[in-house]
C-alpha cells in the first residue's frame, strides 16, 4: 500500500522526468542533460569521498552493520547503497569523456543514500547501547541524536568564516543598479522583455519583475543559441525590418546595454544603435536602455 500511495504521488514527477528528461529524447529540454559543465567540477573524486566527512565514516559502519544483520529491508539498503556508488564511479570516469548528465542528481543521490546508511550506523550503536545500560526502547536512540547535535547545519556552519559568499550579499546594491531597476519598474510595462548583458539581465528581473531575452550562462535555455543570434542581429544588424522580425519572435521590447554587454560587442557596435529604430529612453555610466518604439514585429 506505502509504495503505491508513493507511486501515485510521484506519478505527475516521473511523467514530467520521462518527458522533458529522458536521455533518449533530443531537442527542448533533454539537450540541457548533455550541456550541463557541473560534470567536470563534481569529478573530483574529493567531493564523494572525504568532504563527506563524518558521513562517510558513519556510512561505512551503516555498510557493516546491514550486511551483519541481513534483513529483507537491510538488502534493499545495500542494493541502494551499491548502485549510488557504481553511479559515482561510473561519472568519474564518464566525465573524463565530458559525458557526466545531471551529475548533481547523482551527486546528491550518493550523499542521501550515504546519510541512509548512517542513520542505520547510528541505530545499531542505539540498540547496542540500550542493551548495555540497561535503558528503556528508544532512550538510546535519543542519546545518539544528541551525540550528532554538532554536526547539525545550525550548529557548525558560520557564515562570515565559511560561506565565500556572505561578505558579497553584505554589500549593498550599487546606487545606480538601484536607479535603472526602479525606472524599468515604474517605467515600463510588466510584458516586457528585454534584452541585456550578463549583468543587467540578472538585476532587471529581480529589481523590476520584467523577463529577459537570455540571463546567465549558467543553465542555458534549450533554445540558448537560436537567443543568442537573436541578441547578435538586435545588437548588430543595420536592417530595421529584420531588427524587428528577430525581436518578434521572443516579444523582446527594449535593448539594455550594460559594461558586459559593450565588452563583448564593442563600444563602436553600441554607439550605432539609436535612430531611426531604437529610442533611448534610460542613460546613466551604468547602462544605456533603448526601446523598440511601437514594440516588436510579431507579424509571421
Amino acid at each position: 500500500m506505502a509504495v503505491a500511495t508513493s507511486l501515485l504521488v510521484a506519478a505527475p514527477y516521473i511523467r514530467h522526468l520521462a518527458r522533458d528528461y529522458s536521455p533518449l529524447a533530443t531537442g527542448g529540454s533533454p539537450d540541457q542533460i548533455w550541456r550541463d559543465a557541473m560534470g567536470v567540477r563534481l569529478a573530483v573524486p574529493h567531493w564523494g569521498t572525504l568532504d563527506l566527512g563524518p558521513l562517510l565514516v558513519l556510512g561505512v559502519l551503516g555498510f557493516l552493520a546491514l550486511r551483519a544483520r541481513g534483513a529483507p529491508r537491510d538488502r534493499a539498503l545495500l542494493g541502494l547503497l551499491g548502485t549510488a556508488w557504481g553511479l559515482w564511479l561510473a561519472y568519474e570516469i564518464g566525465a573524463l569523456v565530458r559525458f557526466a548528465p545531471e551529475p548533481d542528481e547523482a551527486h546528491y543521490f550518493l550523499r542521501f543514500a550515504m546519510a541512509l546508511a548512517a542513520g542505520a550506523a547510528l541505530s545499531a550503536a542505539a540498540r547496542q547501547l540500550e542493551a548495555w545500560k540497561g535503558l528503556q526502547p528508544g532512550q538510546g536512540h535519543l542519546l545518539a541524536l544528541a551525540c550528532c547535535l554538532p554536526f547539525t547545519f545550525p550548529a557548525y556552519w558560520d557564515p562570515p568564516t565559511m560561506d565565500r559568499y556572505f561578505r558579497l550579499s553584505q554589500s549593498p546594491l550599487p546606487p545606480k543598479v538601484q536607479a535603472y531597476g526602479a525606472w524599468v519598474r515604474e517605467h515600463t510595462p510588466p510584458g516586457s522583455v528585454f534584452a541585456a548583458g550578463s549583468s543587467a539581465s540578472s538585476w532587471i528581473p529581480v529589481l523590476a519583475g520584467r523577463q529577459v531575452l537570455l540571463a546567465a550562462e549558467a543553465r542555458p535555455p534549450a533554445d540558448y543559441a537560436e537567443r543568442k543570434r537573436i541578441e547578435r542581429v538586435l545588437l548588430t544588424s543595420n536592417d530595421p525590418q529584420e531588427i524587428r522580425r528577430s525581436a518578434g519572435a521572443y516579444g523582446v521590447t527594449h535593448v539594455a546595454v550594460d559594461r558586459p554587454m559593450r565588452e563583448e560587442y564593442g563600444d563602436e557596435v553600441i554607439g550605432r544603435l539609436g535612430a531611426p529604430l531604437y529610442k533611448p529612453v534610460f542613460e546613466s555610466s551604468a547602462i544605456l536602455i533603448l526601446e523598440i518604439p511601437g514594440g516588436p514585429d510579431t507579424a509571421p
